[in-house]
């Protein structure tokens, strides 16, 4: 009981961290996308 109780929390930390992660991975490559579509226009 106990352990699944801790298992579930660290299931919840790791799902928020994750959703961080990608949320910055995909400012990283939004950058790049818009940075490679401006120098291609020029």
């Amino acid at each position: 009981m106990m352990v699944k109780k801790v298992f579930r929390n660290n299931n919840e930390m790791v799902k928020k961290r994750n959703t961080r992660f990608a949320l910055i991975l995909g400012l990283i490559a939004f950058s790049l996308y818009a940075g490679f579509i401006l120098s291609f226009m020029k």
